[in-house]
């Protein structure tokens, strides 16, 4: 009788009386057989569910074998289950068959085999079918024939070669016809009622037995011990010795000598085609064999009793039948040793019946598939306790019995799990899960243990995983094992290793011959092939590979068989991963979900320090399960993520992800790979609540990818593509938009807002305005609500005839706002998963520079990027139900995305030459830094990152890398002035910066900031888009000192601290930069081009710096070395002579086009070409009326180029503007400080000249290019530093030195010119800018006032004769050409300039009066009369001249030019003649009366007006010379006294006329209410004009108030003269706005 190895096969009362005749006493044979009926168990191998016993005999003797069976056994008929069916071959001959099925068949009905058959019966063979050689020798050991030679010549059958369960079916014809002619016992086949029994058998121990003293009747152990005694006796019966060490030796040499004479029978047995078949290369698998053998020995010692060692006993029966036929081979010999060989019944009971304690758990197992749900209820206590039992067959058979009662009682058995694992005794716990490690361990004995075809009628539900993995699978599941100690050995040939060298090529010596250094290059080769694999053998891991299953690997069971057997094995470690995998794939395991859902419990009990401080005892449970089946420990989590607890399951996975961060490779694999299709199958499912799902599923994503090998973004993007949810996961997914969204229909483009498909849809849908804000649009399918700012194309993609569906929904806005922020939440909780997925993968070193390439050019190709890494609603984050929660989410997502460029930046250093490679990187680190400056780690983070970067990326950085991030550092350093951590962590990195880049990031930070500087220091309020100068000149000034690291951001930086400079130029020079040294380097970089980009941004840099320099080095804190104000004073005068002084560029003039005018056009652009549209092809100066006919053809290029006059005059000007600007602060600011410097220490040594003569000129030539643009361009006018020029350089400078003349000569003479052009030319007087042109005159005003001897220059008094012209209103018809001119235009040329700029030229002229001495009065500067031919004419001199000249000069300021007496009588001549013209002819004005520009005034070269001629005076005229009247006398009232008598007699002869009626009243009242000295002379002829009654009710009212104020009744309050002059003031500019209306409406009528 041949037996499994290690399992025990179905065996009766019977077949062991059987082998018992033969060496016992009759006498004995009875108690014997009582003996093992009582107590034989109904078991099998516990590896083998195929395990037979074949019988060779006839069928004889059938009838005394029924009877000595039990009574109540019977045969199974045809159609019947597996279970318990026994299967016969009949003889060739028609003789009774013989039995060839195996025990497990034959359960229930044995047959005793004839007396002299019994030695074939011993020498029968056994043969696991369902071993994992046995299934794959198929061909040699399953396709015996009933007729074949061997069965007919012994009457016997050969070994039943099943396969594995599956193969076999439920409908197979009975092999003997005697079991067709049986009946069925339904009773007893189907219920088994003695199941019962034994189940009560069973659970009748006491399992709390304290096993102190003595045990309990029923104690479990108490019966275990019997039951070995009892076996062991029995042994002894059988002639088993006992010897000292425990007849170990005996044994396995009595195991030895029988397994070679039944090897040596099966050969002679066997055919010849089975010899060949089974073992192909018998020399090859020598070692093996020897292997098998000692593990074998082991086991049949009984010394191995550990759970973990049932996988390899379990195949000693299958390395016993591979190894057949070896034995003639090797030589065995029988001989004396089969005198020796033990006799069968002892191996049986040794192999098969064991420890019999096992019996009714084997039983229970065995009748499993007929059992009923409430005996697997009872039984799964007592299995429970058994589990840890040290006896390999009693805790097989538990597991296996509970295994099953889990899957027929899910509710039972998980509840006592659970609780088990749940229970408040620690001890406890840690047997519970010591128990699951052995139901997992043992979850492949339970099909092998049950009846032959369980599987077939023993259903298991399947898992019920909903989501479908990704196809092809991503990643590599395992890496294969480095050089695998199971694998034979293969050396390396000799041939290989000389071709590998071919390519070697060296010189040889003379004491070397070539083959002996061919021997020694094969020798280094192998050595060094060697060495490699020992490297790799010390860095694998061998504990992440299940080395059992690895370890189990046959070579000849994956080759062909046959003569080609050699060549293929020798390429078998190629293909090692394929083999194992295919050897996972033939072991048939079973473990059901509910025990699997106790992974929940074993994974919380990770923090259970009770059970473990640490928690390695649980850990290494679960990275045992992990290794060897990471789906099926996994399988009841992934069960639930798309049914209940789904936020549990996703907590369960993030504390074993946490616990076990470096999951073994195949976990990973397997648990990425789930989560892919579980995020598969929510983007193809869409529902309500999927996006939050996905965003979880990602959360977990992230932390699994680092462990999985083999993943490339390539292949990512090709996987996910194919399943259409690559947007959903990757995030360099470019997916085209949706072209239609069913609300109407509207046309959607690829950056399409759902805001523009809102305002669609309302408008469509006809909804009032007013409740615009009360309809949002929801997504059909999933609810979701649409944020209107968010893009079409992040939502919906592009399918065809596939559109998605919208709904406009009316919400309240409030719960609007709630909905909106919790879909903001879910989006970017995706949005953070994309991204920790992406920064996992590139957390891998190996191909990381690959996976960094490849989404560099993704993301560079995205048209999201970095659109999507800045999306923040920042009025989501305002109030709401999760507002706090929004922020803190976007500043996780602003951060990861941080640490994912710095990992890129990391793992490319180097490989990005041109900054256009990483600007769009730098910007996702800009604007996550403005995002949340106030975030720490952010703060942190982006700082270390752009100090790696700019060392990571020396190319760049060295050039213009620093113009892309310090823009952004200057602004967030300004708005966080009050923030000490802010401000001081950006200066720690601009000092890292300069310490790595020196002089060139200096240069760089300046030309990237200029155009961000707000340096208008005059404005009221700043540029909130712009930089104040203070906070560039506070970061250069923390330069100079060290700068602390708050955040201790230097822990981030790669590189050696602290850092070096990167140029080697660089590294003997200070660490340190003073604000003087970036003064001086931009200088240089002006001095070298001044009118280039960088000279223009240098010189802002320096109008910015340089006035709080200047500041700073007064303060008594600034340390200023060895340094005294003066000496850097001196210092500052030497940089900017030199700057002013290569300036030579700045003094061109401008050459481009000017501004174009309707009614008038300059020379520029009369000339003007059409360029490219017509080459060689001008206009010239009289060609108007072509120009014109051409003018529509050539509007387009011409208005391109207007657009473009103005960039070009704005490069001219501003450059210009900064250096004026900046030298005037310099110089007004020095001159005043070296005053007070002097003050208080004396003047000692040489005066410091802040600029020489020649720095002059320059600075004059520069304004003169100004001024010529200013007319045309009133920007250019107006700039400050043209300004600040006229004010204050020119002022300031000592016109008296010859060598200067030329330079103020120069200014003077254009800006006459200017000044006649504003004054001539309608198109340039309507763009003036007053208020600029009165800045110029003001600083010729301050001019002329510190040097009056330039009054004489002729420009000079040019520019004040067109200035007055301007200022009366007068017009130039014959300086217009002669052209005609619309009545537009000519009101615009009579218009008066507005009063700032008329008060500025009065006071010019009156200073020019002063200046120019007694030889020049304003008598002159009227025309040389006081008569003027026209009203209209009276009345400007009167409104614009005369009036404003008084309140200037009369108001007693200090800074206003005095008025002779002369002048003053002239004055009131001019206001009296204009009441009260003269009766006879006055002289008439000539050209030797007036000034130079006499042109300008024509209109007084005609004759005065004569009193008989004359017309009526309008009324108007008495309005201005009645308050011009008053203006005088309150301004010059000492200076009139002898001027008072004529105004009374003009005021007389006023009144008898009666013409002014109303205005003559008013100014009565203003003298009785006032009593000047003109009250005393006209009390009585007001007196008598009281007296006389008015027919006007105005004048009757205003005699009344008179007469009222006469007698001392209802006078005001007295005012004082600066009072009386702002009423008069008021007074004027109301009456001059009533003039010019009047005057405009009439021009309209």
């Amino acid at each position: 009788m041949a037996l499994s190895s290690m399992g025990h096969s179905q065996t009766s009362a019977q077949s062991l009386q059987s082998i018992a005749d033969r060496d016992r006493d009759p006498a004995l044979q009875s108690e014997r057989k009582i003996s093992f009926v009582l107590h034989e168990p109904d078991n099998e191998s516990e590896g083998s569910s195929n395990t037979t016993v074949t019988i060779q005999g006839d069928e004889v003797r059938e009838a005394d074998e029924r009877k000595a069976a039990l009574a109540t056994t019977r045969r199974i008929p045809q159609g019947r289950p597996f279970l318990l069916r026994r299967g016969t071959g009949g003889g060739p001959t028609g003789a009774p068959s013989v039995s060839t099925g195996s025990f497990k068949r034959r359960s229930l009905k044995l047959r005793r085999a004839p007396p002299k058959e019994i030695k074939q019966d011993l020498d029968c063979d056994c043969k696991r079918s369902d071993s994992i050689q046995s299934k794959r020798k198929v061909s040699s050991l399953s396709d015996r024939s009933d007729t074949s030679d061997h069965g007919g010549e012994h009457g016997g059958g050969e070994v039943s070669g099943e396969e594995s369960p599956g193969v076999l079916s439920d409908d197979q014809p009975p092999e003997s016809p005697s079991d067709s002619n049986d009946t069925d016992d339904a009773t007893i086949t189907k219920n088994m009622p003695w199941m019962k029994t034994v189940v009560q058998v069973a659970n009748s121990f006491n399992f709390f037995c304290c096993h102190q003293s003595f045990c309990h009747p029923f104690c479990y152990r108490r019966h275990m011990r019997a039951c070995s005694r009892l076996i062991k006796s029995v042994r002894r019966v059988y002639g088993e010795e006992f010897g000292i060490v425990g007849g170990v030796g005996v044994d396995i040499e009595n195991d030895k000598h029988h397994r070679e004479n039944t090897k040596k029978d099966k050969v002679r047995g066997r055919k010849v085609s089975d010899q060949t078949s089974t073992q192909a290369s018998p020399i090859r698998r020598r070692d093996s064999f020897g292997k098998r053998e000692r593990l074998e020995k082991s086991a049949d010692s009984g010394q191995s009793n550990k759970i973990g060692g049932f996988k390899e006993s379990s195949r000693d029966a299958d390395a016993e039948c591979e190894t057949k036929g070896k034995d003639t081979m090797l030589g065995f010999r029988q001989g004396s040793e089969e005198k020796k060989d033990n006799p069968p019944i002892l191996k049986y009971i040794k192999t098969q019946v064991r420890d019999v304690f096992h019996a009714p758990l084997s039983v229970l197992v065995k009748g499993a598939v007929v059992l009923p749900e409430e005996y697997f209820v009872e039984a799964l206590p007592l299995a429970w306790e058994l589990l840890l039992e040290s006896s390999q067959e009693v805790a097989a058979s538990a597991a296996a019995l509970f295994i099953l009662g889990a899957v027929r009682a899910p509710v039972q058995a998980t509840h006592l799990i659970h609780g088990a694992l749940q229970v408040t005794d620690p001890a406890s716990r840690i047997n519970a899960i010591l128990r699951f490690q052995v139901l997992w361990k043992l979850r492949y004995q339970v099909w092998p243990r049950m009846e032959e075809g369980a599987h077939l009628t023993f259903k298991v539900p399947p898992p019920g995983i909903e989501f479908t993995l990704p196809s092809p699978k991503i990643g590599i599941e395992m890496l294969p094992v480095v050089d695998p100690p199971w694998m034979p050995q293969v050396k390396t040939k000799v041939e290989e290793v000389t071709i590998s060298q071919e390519s070697h090529r060296s010189l040889v010596t003379a004491t070397k011959t070539r083959k002996k250094q061919q021997t020694e290059l094969i020798k280094m080769a192998l050595q060094a092939e060697e060495d490699k694999k020992r490297i790799e053998r010390e860095n694998f891991l061998i504990t992440t590979i299940p080395i059992t299953v690895q370890a189990a690997y046959e070579p000849s069971l994956y080759h062909a068989i046959g003569d080609d057997h050699d060549e293929g094995d020798e390429e078998q470690p190629e293909s090692q991963q394929r083999s194992a995998t295919h050897h996972v794939h033939s072991a048939h395991s079973l473990f059901p979900s509910c025990l699997c859902s106790a992974v929940i419990e074993v994974i919380n009990l990770l923090d259970d320090a009770a059970v473990s401080p640490d928690g390695n005892a649980v850990y290494e449970v679960i990275w045992n399960c992990l290794v060897e089946d990471s789906a099926l420990f996994l399988r009841y989590v992934l069960e639930r993520l798309t049914r209940e607890k789904q936020d549990l399951m996703f907590k369960v996975l993030r504390h074993l992800i946490r616990f076990v961060p470096k999951l073994p490779q195949q976990a990973a694999f397997a648990l990425y790979n789930y989560i892919i299709g579980y995020v598969m199958f929510y983007v193809r499912t869409p529902q309500e609540g999927g996006q939050m799902l996905i965003g979880t599923a990602l959360s977990i994503l992230w932390m699994v990818v680092h462990s999985v090998h083999g993943i490339m973004f390539k292949d990512l993007k090709q996987i996910l593509r194919k399943e259409q949810c690559d947007a959903s996961i990757l995030l360099t997914a470019n997916v085209p938009s949706a072209k239609k969204i069913i609300v109407h229909g509207p046309q959607v483009q690829e950056d399409t807002q759902f805001c523009q498909i809102l305002r669609e849809s309302l408008d469509f849908f006809g909804v009032d305005e007013p409740r615009h804000r009360e309809f949002f649009l929801v997504d059909h399918k999933t609810r979701q609500i649409h944020n209107p700012s968010a893009y079409v194309r992040d939502f919906y993609f592009f399918k065809r005839s596939q559109y998605p569906q919208l709904a406009l929904v009316h919400m309240e806005p409030d719960e609007a706002y709630n909905a909106l922020q919790k879909q903001a939440f879910i989006l970017k909780f995706v949005e953070i998963g994309k991204v920790l997925l992406t920064w996992a993968i590139l957390k891998n070193v190996d191909m990381v520079v690959q996976r960094v390439v490849f989404l560099h050019e993704e993301l560079m190709k995205l048209p999201s990027f970095p659109r999507k890494a800045l999306e923040s609603d920042i009025d989501l984050y305002k109030g709401g139900e999760m507002g706090k929660e929004l922020l803190g989410l976007d500043v996780l997502h602003k951060f990861m995305w941080v640490r994912l460029i710095a990992r890129m930046f990391e793992a490319m250093a180097g490989n990005f030459a041109y900054s256009g490679d990483i600007h769009l990187f730098l910007n996702v680190l800009n604007g996550a830094l403005i995002l949340h400056s106030e975030d720490s780690c952010i703060l942190r983070y982006v700082m270390a990152t752009y100090i790696n970067a700019a060392h990571n990326f020396k190319n760049i950085f060295s050039t213009n890398g620093y113009l892309l991030i310090m823009p952004t550092l200057l602004q967030i350093y300004s708005n966080h002035q009050t923030n000490t951590l802010v401000r001081r962590t950006i200066e720690y990195a601009v000092k890292q910066f300069y310490l790595m880049n020196r002089k060139p990031f200096i240069l760089q930070m300046f030309g990237s900031v200029s155009s961000i500087l707000d340096t208008d220091e005059d404005s009221q309020f700043g540029d909130a888009h712009k930089v104040p100068a203070k906070c560039l000149f506070n970061l250069l000034l923390s330069l100079e000192t060290p700068s602390p690291d708050p955040l201790n951001t230097a822990e981030l930086v790669k590189e050696e601290k602290p850092l070096k400079a990167i140029d080697f130029c660089y590294h003997d020079e200070n660490e340190m930069v003073t604000v003087l040294d970036c003064i001086s380097l931009c200088v240089m970089v002006v001095a070298y081009a001044a009118d280039s980009v960088r000279g223009h941004q240098m010189l802002t840099i320096l109008e910015a710096i340089l006035p709080c320099y200047l500041q700073r080095i007064q303060s008594p804190q600034y340390k200023k070395e060895v340094k005294t104000e003066k000496e850097i004073i001196h210092q500052l005068a030497v940089t900017i002579k030199t700057l002013v002084n290569n300036c030579e560029a700045l003094a061109k003039n401008y050459t481009g086009p000017q501004k174009a005018s309707p009614d008038h056009k300059g020379s520029s652009q009369k000339n003007y070409s059409r360029g490219p549209y017509s080459p060689g092809f001008d206009f010239d100066e009289e060609s108007h009326s072509k120009y014109v006919s051409d003018h529509g053809r050539s509007k387009a290029p011409y208005e391109r180029d207007l657009e473009d006059s103005e960039i070009l005059r704005n490069e001219f000007r501003r450059p210009r503007d900064i250096l004026l600007s900046m030298v005037a602060e310099f110089l007004t600011k020095c001159t005043a400080r070296l005053s007070e410097l002097n003050k208080k220490s004396g003047q000692d040594g040489k005066p410091i000249e802040l600029l020489d003569s020649k720095s002059h000129v320059r600075l004059a030539d520069v304004a003169h290019s100004l001024l010529k643009v200013s007319p045309y361009d009133p920007d250019t006018m107006a700039c400050r530093g043209l300004q600040r020029y006229m004010n204050e350089i020119l002022p300031s400078t000592e016109w008296a030195n010859e060598s200067m003349r030329p330079a103020l000569i120069t200014i003077l003479r254009r800006l006459d010119k200017t000044f006649n052009k504003i004054y001539k030319k309608p198109s340039i007087r309507r763009h003036t800018d007053w208020d600029a042109a009165a800045g110029l005159l003001k600083g010729i005003y301050e001019t002329l006032s510190r040097y009056p001897y330039i009054v004489h220059m002729q420009h000079l008094k040019a520019l004040f004769n067109t200035c007055q012209s301007l200022i009366v209103g007068e017009s130039n018809s014959s300086g217009l050409g002669g052209e005609c001119l619309s009545s537009a235009t000519t009101a615009l040329m009579s218009q008066v300039p507005p009063p700032h700029f008329c008060s500025t030229v009065v006071r010019l002229i009156a200073l020019q009066i002063l200046a120019i001495g007694e030889t020049y009065s304003l008598e002159q500067v009227c025309g040389g009369g006081s008569v003027f031919p026209t009203h209209d004419k009276t009345e400007n001199m009167l409104m614009n001249l005369i009036m404003p000249m008084c309140l200037r000069v009369g108001s007693g300021r200090k800074d206003a030019p005095k008025m002779r007496q002369a002048d003053i009588s002239f004055a009131l001549t001019i206001i009296l003649h204009a009441m009260n013209p003269p009766a006879t002819k006055t002289a008439p004005v000539t050209a030797q009366n007036i000034k130079t520009a006499s042109e300008m005034r024509a209109g007084s070269l005609y004759s005065t007006r004569d009193s008989k001629t004359s017309h009526k005076i309008p009324h108007t005229l008495y309005q201005v010379s009645f308050l011009a009247l008053k203006i005088i006398m309150v301004c010059f009232e000492s200076e009139l006294v002898l001027d008072w008598p004529r105004i009374a007699r003009t005021l007389k002869d006023l009144g008898r006329r009666n013409e002014c009626s109303g205005v003559f009243w008013n100014f009565i009242d203003f003298v009785v209410t006032q009593r000047s000295p003109l009250f005393i002379l006209l009390m009585p002829f007001i007196m008598q004009k009281l007296a006389v009654s008015t027919t006007s009710d105005v004048d009757r009212h205003l005699q009344f108030v008179i007469r009222e104020k006469m007698q001392g009744f209802n006078l005001p309050v007295p005012k004082s003269k600066g009072s009386l002059l702002m009423d008069l003031a008021h007074e004027m500019k109301e009456l001059k706005e009533e003039i010019e209306d009047r005057k405009y409406g009439e021009d309209y009528i």
